[in-house]
């Protein structure tokens, strides 16, 4: 216990099987595939035609 003190401080201490997770309680793969389908869209286009 000591050693996560030193290394991650007070939140070291806290139990991470109960912590809250930003996700919820949403599997992990579901979250990396929602992650990478996001990624791969990034900079593509949206469909907006500019007028010329």
């Amino acid at each position: 216990m000591r050693r996560l003190d030193r290394e991650q401080g007070m939140w070291g201490l806290v139990d991470n099987c109960c912590a809250p997770r930003p996700t919820g309680k949403v599997d992990s793969r579901v979250v990396k595939a929602t992650i990478a389908a996001i990624e791969a869209q990034t900079g593509t286009s949206t469909g907006h035609v500019e007028n010329e």
